[in-house]
């Protein structure tokens, strides 16, 4: 397992290096910002779901418009989103478990098939329904 993980966060650097356009500093700047505020709320023992999602969207957002590929905030938001928590009442919980469940829905049925179908070539061009 560790093979795989260490081969895709390969290919992710990759992309990262070989897909880098031109830099913009501040959107690597708000990136910057956005990341250091989500290793903060991790060490500060936050367990919002919406904190997370909303400095992530930025995150992404900047890292997007910096040249940087994309990919790359998905990688460092996963990485700050705690593994273990404890809610009001005590009880401990993994925040980053709770979201990847709430997740993989989406995922199996909307995300993983759409990326498929787009992937898999099919020319729509070719099938109009008006003739």
């Amino acid at each position: 397992m560790a093979l795989a993980i260490i081969d895709d966060l390969g290919a992710i650097l990759i992309i990262a290096v070989l897909y880098t356009t031109e830099l913009s500093s501040l959107s690597l700047l708000m990136a910057s910002v956005s990341l250091l505020a989500l290793v903060l709320l991790n060490r500060l023992g936050v367990a919002k779901k919406a904190a997370y999602v909303l400095l992530g969207l930025v995150l992404w957002v900047s890292v997007l418009k910096s040249g940087v590929h994309a990919t790359l905030a998905g990688v460092a938001l996963a990485f700050t989103i705690p593994l273990a928590s404890t809610d009001k009442d005590g009880n401990a919980f993994s925040l980053s478990k709770t979201m990847e469940h709430d997740l993989h829905y989406w995922v199996a049925f909307l995300i993983l098939p759409l990326f498929a179908f787009v992937n898999a070539g099919v020319d729509l061009r070719e099938y109009r329904l008006i003739r």
